[in-house]
């Protein structure tokens, strides 16, 4: 006799024979997208209304150009900058420092044999007992004393504040090798005549008036005059477009 089952729960929790297939949702989606440009060998599906579809044919992407050559004078330009950082300092080469250390006059031999050597030595002694030579050289070594009597005495400016700049700038080697002594302004009297004398060739050629040509021999010192410290500071705090020349002149004297 068969038997009737009335357990309606009973068919929900068994798998089913033939499933329904999943949605695939991104296939869906895709000919709807735009940012999707992909080109797909198979055919797209009914109702697409995606520019995927499109017949357009893609035009190759061109080359990149290749740059333009140089003109001749980027072309000089360029090899001025290689040269000033790639070039090396010939001022410190072994060759330069030999030729430094070269007499100009006498010639040195190398590898002289006794005889030669004994020759340079009597012709030496023979130039220095030389009277006229000596008297040349007493006459240089005086030059020397006389130069250096002449930078002791202008070791120091006229202005206390600027002794150490003073000293601490080198002197201009002259045409005889020797340094060149810096004249120092003793008195008062001499810097007010040198600050005077440049104020009126000052004005002279700031109202268009004939001004005395600079004497090369003896230059107008107005600086160590007004003083070194003292024009810097000045300078900077002179304002021109508020005071104008009156300002300048007051910040001069």
């Amino acid at each position: 006799m068969a038997s009737i089952n009335f357990n309606p729960f009973e068919n929900w929790f068994r798998k089913p024979t033939n499933p329904l297939p999943p949605v695939n949702l991104h296939s869906l989606a895709e000919p709807f997208s735009f940012i999707s440009r992909k080109p797909t060998s198979a055919a797209a599906n009914f109702a697409s209304i995606s520019s995927t579809t499109s017949t357009t044919p893609v035009e190759p992407k061109k080359p990149d150009q290749e740059p333009e050559k140089p003109g001749y004078y980027m072309q000089m330009l360029e090899q001025y900058f290689w040269e000033c950082d790639n070039l090396p300092d010939y001022r410190h080469a072994p060759e330069v420092e030999k030729i430094l250390s070269e007499d100009p006059v006498f010639e040195k031999k190398e590898n002289p044999t006794e005889e030669e050597i004994r020759e340079n030595e009597r012709w030496w002694r023979e130039f220095r007992a030389n009277p006229v030579i000596k008297f040349l050289t007493r006459a240089e070594e005086i030059a020397d004393q006389i130069n250096e009597m002449e930078l002791q005495k202008n070791d120091r400016p006229y202005r206390a504040e600027d002794k150490k700049l003073w000293q601490a700038l080198p002197h201009v080697i002259g045409l005889d090798g020797r340094p060149m002594p810096r004249k120092a302004i003793k008195t008062k009297e001499e810097s007010d005549d040198k600050f005077w004398d440049f104020m009126r060739q000052f004005q002279f050629g700031l109202w268009g008036f004939r001004q005395r040509p600079y004497p090369p021999g003896k230059p107008i010192d107005v600086a160590q005059a007004i003083g070194y410290k003292r024009l810097e500071q000045r300078y900077y705090d002179c304002k021109y477009e508020k005071h104008g020349l009156i300002g300048f002149l007051y910040h001069m004297a």
